[in-house]
């Protein structure tokens, strides 16, 4: 069965345990821009109970015309800018950097993040996700 993830229709994926965004948040970052990707992201967090595993590229041309502020393959700045990212929809001590790891010829390493999902976790934002929208303006 074959699926494409837009905003819009990400909302139809179930609910589940773990959710894996492997290698795919730079396509939807070209195709609909920082905040349709950011609304993606946020909306697949929320089908997640458990945790949310990121890898983004680590190479700023795969994001389109308006890449993330970050020096390309650069473990730092890619760390510290998803980091960022990650925290401002998921509240910041969910998320932790995991490990970098091997990737394509294009790139040497991407670099894996963790969000815990848990009520725990989520209690430390009042137990409230901000809307994408409200992260975004």
């Amino acid at each position: 069965m074959r699926f494409i993830v837009t905003p819009e229709s990400v909302t139809v994926l179930p609910v589940c345990d773990v959710v894996l965004c492997l290698s795919v948040y730079h396509q939807w970052h070209h195709n609909f821009g920082h905040q349709g990707a950011q609304q993606i992201l946020y909306t697949l967090g929320t089908k997640a109970r458990q945790f949310l595993f990121f890898e983004p590229a680590s190479q700023r041309s795969k994001y389109g015309p308006v890449p993330p502020d970050y020096n390309d393959r650069d473990e730092r700045s890619i760390v510290d800018y998803n980091l960022g990212m990650l925290g401002r929809l998921f509240c910041r001590e969910k998320v932790e950097f995991v490990a970098a790891t091997p990737a394509s010829h294009s790139e040497k390493v991407r670099f894996l993040f963790s969000i815990q999902m848990t009520l725990k976790r989520l209690q430390a934002n009042d137990g409230v996700r901000p809307k994408p929208q409200q992260i975004l303006q």
